[in-house]
């Protein structure tokens, strides 16, 4: 059990109720808030193995994002996320479960165990029948939230989707940040003889060297730019279904700063140049309907640096719109 693990328990912060508020519009219409069941992870869940049941999960961390010399400020982005989300409408079947179940903090500076710490934990929801709905954080989220798929999926074909304008394949040494995820799933994926999927779409030209595309092109990533998205936007549908048809698991992970920064200001990088809104969520639907998605996080959602909750607004949206596309 993950109480018995003495790091996990170092770094669980069970769920509180006090985001979970908002108004009632009266019977048969819903808010998430009144959905959502508050728990301890030291205790099993009671759900339902019929129906949809989700988690989700904060990834209380930024020390990532201090590595790789961003503006720091994510670690409260999960707090931010359930504010806005909590009040959102909830057109969902009445079976479905969904669970808070706290969050997962790195405040000491050990991310490589708060890593581990949230791979154990998406390990244990996947157990549990439960979909993790992960919330960070910065992009390092991703390292622990594969870690806890892979685990979930040993012997599965587990791609990555990853909506970003980095491809944070940036190289280490010991320790990695938030620019390193994706590099470091690659060397796990070698070390363990399995293949290596990962797409990447939003790419900024002017955020990422010439060298980092060609380390993307000899890892065999798929990419999609944001200049072609913004130019050739069934180029990046083609290129949506070329990543989903091949896998047998997706791990789906947003990274707030593909959005221009008129959209999504309250990032660690935010971009001038990025996409919108209405040009990824078609694909976040068409993602979602395959059927493949076991895991979906949002990156860098920063509040420090955000104008009117306008970032996290568009986080607890995207989120919202997969949920109701499944």
């Amino acid at each position: 059990m993950l109480y018995d693990d003495r790091d996990w328990v170092k770094h669980y912060r069970p769920a509180t109720k006090t985001p979970w508020i908002g108004g009632s519009d009266g019977p048969g219409a819903r808010r998430f808030h009144e959905l959502f069941v508050c728990d301890d992870l030291r205790q099993p869940l009671e759900t339902n193995p019929k129906a949809h049941n989700f988690g989700l999960i904060g990834f209380a961390c930024d020390e990532g994002v201090r590595r790789n010399h961003g503006r720091t400020g994510a670690v409260d982005g999960p707090i931010a996320f359930r504010e806005i989300f909590a009040k959102l409408p909830a057109n969902v079947p009445e079976d479905w479960k969904f669970y808070d179940v706290g969050d997962i903090a790195c405040d000491d500076g050990d991310l490589e165990t708060a890593q581990k710490c949230l791979g154990k934990t998406v390990e244990n929801l996947r157990e549990q029948g439960i979909f993790p709905l992960v919330v960070g954080g910065g992009h390092e989220v991703s390292w622990g939230h594969y870690q806890g798929l892979r685990n979930s999926f040993p012997k599965d074909h587990l791609s990555i989707i990853n909506f970003d304008a980095h491809f944070d394949i940036r190289s280490y040494e010991d320790k990695g940040s938030s620019g390193t995820p994706f590099l470091q799933i690659y060397n796990d994926c070698r070390e363990k003889g399995l293949p290596f999927s990962y797409s990447c779409f939003g790419v900024q030209k002017l955020g990422n060297t010439n060298a980092l595309f060609e380390k993307a092109h000899e890892l065999g990533i798929q990419t999609v730019t944001s200049d072609e998205i913004h130019e050739r936007l069934d180029h990046f549908h083609s290129a949506i279904n070329q990543a989903t048809e091949y896998a047998d698991k997706i791990y789906l992970t947003v990274c707030l700063d593909v959005f221009g920064a008129s959209f999504a200001p309250g990032v660690s990088a935010p971009q001038s140049l990025g996409v919108a809104p209405w040009q990824i969520l078609p694909a976040l639907a068409q993602i979602a309907r395959s059927g493949k998605v076991v895991g979906f996080d949002v990156a860098e959602l920063n509040p420090k640096f955000d104008r009117d909750h306008m970032t996290a607004h568009l986080a607890a949206q995207l989120v919202s719109s997969f949920i109701h596309r499944l």
